[in-house]
């Protein structure tokens, strides 16, 4: 059974498993379209999209 356990996870050590979960944020403004504050926020997307 040892060598098992350890067959098992010298594999996954092998092969290098990348799981990531995706995290979605989502935000709600009351702020009218065309203020500063949903310009600052539409600015905030897109960088945090190009950076992820």
């Amino acid at each position: 059974m040892n060598f098992f356990k350890f067959s098992l996870l010298l594999v996954f050590i092998l092969t290098n498993i990348d799981i990531k979960a995706q995290t979605i944020i989502k935000f709600a403004t009351l702020a009218p379209e065309g203020t500063s504050w949903t310009k600052i926020l539409r600015e905030w997307t897109k960088e945090v999209e190009e950076k992820t």
